[in-house]
């Protein structure tokens, strides 16, 4: 289910990021083609600040992902207030819908990650199993 999700989702933004693009070569500049484009810059710099939190190892997790988390919130807020998307009295409201969608993100990753263990725990199993067969056979 979250796999469908995650490629529902891509499919989406794939969308709405080709939708913006047509619609500035096609029309000039408008909001959609500008709001669209806007978005994807906030996006890649909040992935590119993944990358580089992703490179800094804490003795805490949970320390690194509040550290995602105030970056996040820092390039989103900051590019919201550049690019005008909201109203400094909607500031509040804002904080809550970055930390809800980092936390729905979050959640498909820890849950993708478990998938992933489990197959890898799997395939080590079926590796012992081969070798013990193996060893008893010779």
């Amino acid at each position: 289910m979250k796999n469908f999700v995650h490629r529902v989702l891509i499919n989406y933004a794939l969308v709405v990021i080709v939708l913006g693009l047509v619609n500035l070569t096609a029309f000039g500049p408008s909001e959609f083609a500008s709001f669209t484009l806007e978005l994807l810059l906030v996006l890649v710099t909040v992935w590119v600040a993944f990358m580089l939190t992703a490179r800094i190892k804490y003795r805490w997790p949970v320390l690194e992902k509040l550290l995602e988390l105030a970056a996040v919130l820092a390039i989103v807020l900051s590019g919201g207030w550049i690019f005008r998307w909201y109203d400094v009295s909607l500031l509040g409201y804002m904080v809550f819908i970055i930390v809800a969608v980092y936390a729905g993100v979050y959640a498909i990753g820890i849950g993708r990650a478990k998938k992933d263990a489990e197959y890898i725990n799997e395939q080590i199993k079926l590796r012992r199993i081969s070798r013990e067969l193996k060893d008893e056979s010779n």
